[in-house]
């Protein structure tokens, strides 16, 4: 039976990863639901600004989906 390296005995999973798309995710419907409460259809104006504000909604997503990433990879840096 081959003995494993001690490095891999010491390594853990990190759940910062997870961590961060449930917050991401948090984070991406509380901006969805602020634009369903905020939205006027009558408004032109409010109508805009929650249109315009998709662009931050990308954001929370790309932000979600690259900061796991970074965490991931990052954790994976220190285990070694």
């Amino acid at each position: 039976m081959a003995s494993q390296p001690a490095s891999s005995a010491l390594r853990v999973r990190s759940p910062a990863p997870e961590r961060c798309f449930w917050l991401g995710l948090a984070a991406f419907t509380a901006h969805l639901g602020w634009q369903i409460v905020r939205l006027d259809i009558r408004d032109p104006d409010v109508c805009l600004a929650v249109f315009k504000s998709d662009r931050d909604a990308g954001l929370i997503l790309f932000c979600r989906d690259g900061g796991g990433c970074v965490v991931a990879r990052v954790g994976r840096v220190w285990a070694r």
